[in-house]
């Protein structure tokens, strides 16, 4: 179980971090939506910049933790679709409230 979870969860830190460097030379956003960004800073609680293993993990162990709802230790094919669909139903949320804000 442990592996599976360090897979997905390098597979999700590969995934933003290539974004990341992707990302071009788009103008510089305000601290606080670079650092919701920038997984690297997101990760590095001893601020260092790096991320060790045990940052990374404790991470891990954290959205494991979330997604494990009814905490049995295992994921359930439910609590993925829930954490899912919860995700997009707040994305939306956010989506209107910007929307609401232009008006």
């Amino acid at each position: 179980m442990h592996k599976s979870l360090l897979l997905l969860s390098t597979g999700l830190l590969a995934t933003a971090l290539s974004a990341t460097a992707f990302a071009g030379d788009k103008p510089e956003r305000c601290d606080a939506h670079a650092k919701k960004k920038n997984p690297v800073e997101r990760l590095d609680a001893d601020k260092d910049g790096n991320v060790s293993h045990d940052e990374f993990m404790a991470n891990a162990e954290e959205r494991f933790s979330k997604l494990d709802a009814n905490s049995d230790g295992v994921i359930q094919k439910e609590e993925f679709v829930k954490a899912k669909k919860d995700y997009k139903d707040k994305k939306k949320d956010k989506m209107k409230a910007k929307e609401s804000a232009k008006q």
